[in-house]
């Protein structure tokens, strides 16, 4: 069983998510974010969960990492283990790796950033990490200028059948297509 919602924000800010800068806001207010749109979403809980922990430890473009991984037994007893499993598995994928997956039907697989290593992934954890993925970037959206809102909406449109309609419909919501960036 996983910890209350205060418990998880607590630790969070014990380690300064709260002050640590994110696209143009605070990292809390983006795991927070990224948390409640999977919720909203009608995703797993252990998604949502990976959500509101899913950059704590680094990512390929954010290195810093706000929890040291020597943490994630902590982690692990807050949000569950898969949940911090998924959200690991976020932080070290690279991006290359991850990218790569997007033209497959099955036999996902990501390269772990640090070590190079190769992490094989069932249907669920893949369509789990792509679902955190879309919710990052589409979380980020509100927060940065009308260029970058192109390349966002041109990526997820790749990982669009990988995520539930809500998440489709979210995105064809927000966003024209590219060719109307002006909107």
């Amino acid at each position: 069983m996983s910890a209350s919602w205060q418990e998880k924000i607590a630790f969070l800010e014990s380690f300064d998510a709260g002050a640590k800068a994110h696209t143009n806001g605070a990292l809390l207010q983006h795991l927070i974010g990224t948390h409640d749109l999977l919720k909203k979403w009608q995703c797993r809980t252990v998604v949502c969960e990976a959500g509101l922990f899913h950059s704590i430890y680094g990512t390929e473009r954010f290195e810093e990492a706000t929890v040291p991984l020597t943490e994630r037994h902590v982690v692990r007893e807050l949000i569950g283990e898969e949940a911090e499993y998924l959200a690991w598995l976020f932080c070290l994928a690279d991006s290359e790796s991850f990218n790569e997956n997007l033209t497959r039907i099955g036999g996902f697989r990501v390269r772990e950033r640090t070590e190079g290593e190769t992490i094989h992934l069932s249907n669920e954890e893949w369509r789990d990490l792509s679902l955190l993925t879309f919710a990052n970037a589409f979380e980020a959206i509100p927060r940065v200028g009308w260029r970058v809102r192109r390349n966002i909406r041109s990526y997820l449109d790749r990982l669009d059948h990988f995520v539930p309609p809500s998440a489709q419909q979210a995105l064809h919501g927000v966003l024209p297509p590219w060719w109307q960036f002006w909107k």
